[in-house]
């Protein structure tokens, strides 16, 4: 129950112990950050209306282990734990909870490779889908991320399209439709799971003719589908109009998508997390759609098309290449669905000439093996997939050992926390990107300028109620460096006339994509027991996050947070960018 799990979770116990879905009473929320330490910070929650904090993560992974929630209250007591919702029946009960959920996705998948396979190759798909990509670390080490649930829904999702197609049975539909709510309660993006059962069986317009005739047919089947997937998103959409003012509300923080310049590089090729560098053998699961293609028409469109969206989804999003986990942790649920791919490539594989046949199998032992090697290395602290470098990376390459000198080839840790201190153990080269004097007079703006304070030169700067904030650094983030990093260092002087208690001003370093901020921090200049009517020297380091595009912009500027006057000068940025980093 700890970082994103711990905000999944927090809808099941301040709903039915606390009785607080607002989370209005921080007391609680407080008194379980100190007793059991979930994460160093509470970005699980966000401000909403009338003082109360709304829950950023989707409540459909408290839906799905509410059973077990409620296992783990009854018998809290009885085994002499409190009934806080923390204590460790409840871990426990999440930990069964998504072991069950593991088990049903790996029952259901059999039932539907059966229906395409032999139980030879069925158990084969099986086999290199647990061993061969990052399901076994879903699973095993991180078991109640949400991921390992998604599988099991979109197993059971294609197994009961797959029924309601044979039988037409309004049993199906229901299931259907309450898979596909759930699907999308858990995490919003997985409403393309809509696709498998709206496109199955169609491949070209009298197919598609044919799919709009049965659901003509079965019209009123189809309304109870989409009624019951409604059904299932309500109390979500009825909790953020409670707290938010909203039956729609942003759910992820600073993290976005960007659709049109998605991530594909490095999602897929990137030596921190990239999914194809780590889990190589799904390669085949993707040249596995031709061979459905000219074998199996009406199952290559709803699968085709699935895979393309779920991977354009998962690419645009700029949380992808963050967090912890083993390879890309996005694709897992997909696993469901590219299993079957996977099976039609090692058909093709088994009807070729013994020598490319054996050189196939040689390949795809490699890559089973090369995914439950570098699990082991990310295990044991070999291969971070945060801080992996391209020099690293083939440093460390099937390696279990490396020497300190091999890691000071990765990038420094990021940063949870507010404050951060560069690690001046790497080396760094300095470029300069801004010495402001304010010895140039912006036009319109003489009136801030004044020439009996100044700390050099003629002339510091004034800050009051109609003037909050300074002219500062702008740049994009490619024109400074093409490096994955670099540190900001920021300083400032100082002359407050009043109690910076009373008249705060901050230090503000951001980095922005698109306009949105996706990494802001500052340092307020309260804290930092300044003494006023003489000038002081504010110091002031920044991690750059994830970079993806290298249009981001760097932003670096002083904001009065008060209403009285203050003087600034000397404003200086410099980037420390680490030698030999790619």
């Amino acid at each position: 129950m700890a970082w994103d799990v711990f905000g999944y979770y927090l809808y099941l116990p301040f709903t039915f112990i606390y009785h607080d879905t607002g989370l209005k009473d921080a007391t609680v929320i407080n008194h379980i950050m100190a007793v059991y330490n979930p994460s160093d910070t509470l970005y699980q929650l966000a401000n909403g209306s009338d003082g109360h904090q709304v829950i950023l993560f989707t409540s459909g992974w408290a839906v799905m282990n509410a059973p077990f929630f409620f296992i783990a209250h009854l018998l809290a007591p009885a085994f002499g734990y409190t009934a806080d919702g923390f204590s460790l029946p409840y871990q426990f009960s999440i930990a069964m909870g998504g072991m069950f959920y593991m088990i049903v996705g790996l029952i259901f998948l059999r039932k539907i490779l059966l229906r395409f396979f032999n139980d030879a190759y069925a158990a084969l798909i099986m086999l290199c889908i647990a061993l061969g990509t990052n399901y076994l670390e879903l699973t095993f080490l991180s078991t109640p991320m949400p991921h390992n649930y998604l599988f099991a829904v979109y197993a059971l999702l294609f197994w009961y399209t797959i029924r309601w197609h044979e039988t037409y049975k309004v049993k199906y539909a229901v299931f259907i439709g309450l898979l596909i709510g759930l699907a999308t309660l858990v995490r919003p993006s997985e409403v393309i799971s809509c696709i498998i059962p709206l496109l199955w069986g169609v491949y070209d317009k009298e197919s598609l003719n044919g799919k709009l005739k049965i659901i003509k047919k079965y019209f009123t089947q189809f309304i109870l589908l989409i009624a019951c997937a409604f059904l299932m998103t309500l109390p979500q959409l009825i909790y953020w109009k409670m707290y938010t003012g909203h039956y729609i509300a942003w759910s992820s923080g600073s993290e976005s998508f960007s659709f049109l310049s998605p991530y594909f590089a490095n999602v897929l090729f990137s030596y921190k997390k990239g999914w194809l560098l780590y889990t190589p053998l799904m390669i085949f699961a993707i040249i596995g759609f031709k061979y459905i293609y000219f074998n199996n028409k009406k199952l290559f469109y709803p699968l085709f098309i699935f895979f393309v969206l779920n991977i354009w989804i998962i690419c645009s999003w700029s949380g992808s290449m963050v967090g912890g986990g083993f390879s890309q942790r996005s694709f897992m649920q997909s696993y469901a669905i590219m299993a079957i791919p996977l099976g039609y490539s090692f058909l093709k594989i088994s009807s070729l000439k013994w020598f490319f046949r054996y050189l196939f199998i040689l390949v795809i032992l490699f890559f089973v093996f090369l995914n439950l090697f570098q699990m082991w290395q990310f295990m044991h602290g070999v291969i971070d997939t945060q801080r992996t470098t391209r020099e690293y990376y083939w440093k460390s390459f099937l390696k279990t050992k490396v020497s300190d000198a091999d890691r000071r080839l990765m990038t420094p840790g990021r940063f949870t926390t507010t404050w951060e201190t560069m690690d001046t153990t790497y080396n760094y080269y300095k470029i300069s990107l801004l010495e402001e004097s304010f010895e140039t007079v912006i036009k319109d703006k003489e009136k801030y300028y004044c020439d009996t304070m100044a700390h050099t030169g003629k002339y510091s700067y004034i800050l009051d109620s109609t003037n909050i904030y300074s002219p500062g650094f702008e740049d994009k983030y490619s024109n400074i460096t093409g490096r994955d990093y670099m540190w900001i260092k920021a300083s400032l002087y100082v002359y407050p006339l009043y109690s910076l208690k009373e008249n705060p001003v901050s230090l503000i370093v951001t980095c922005e994509d698109k306009g949105r901020s996706i990494k802001y921090r500052g340092i307020d200049l309260e804290t930092c027991n300044l003494k006023i009517n003489c000038w002081s020297k504010v110091n002031f380091e920044y991690e750059t996050p994830e970079i993806r595009s290298g249009n981001e912009s760097i932003k670096v500027y002083v904001w009065l947070r008060g209403k009285e006057k203050i003087f600034i000068d000397d404003l200086n940025v410099d980037a420390f960018i680490q030698k030999g980093t790619p």
